[in-house]
């Protein structure tokens, strides 16, 4: 999935760091690896505020 969303067209990041955010374990800088898989979540639930930020964003 990184793979996918990490080309110029979408994110414009290297795989590894798309990766990284996606699994939650990453480099913090000072060394050491931190490993925090439920660093992002996911909503399923269509909240209309969110649908009208996609709106906006694609709009942009």
């Amino acid at each position: 999935m990184a793979q996918a969303i990490a080309g110029q067209n979408y994110l414009n990041q290297p795989p590894t760091v798309v990766e990284q955010v996606l699994t939650g374990t990453f480099a913090d800088g000072l060394g050491r690896v931190q490993r925090v898989p439920d660093r992002i979540g996911f909503d399923p639930f269509p909240w209309h505020s969110m649908a009208i930020w996609i709106m906006t964003q694609m709009r942009r």
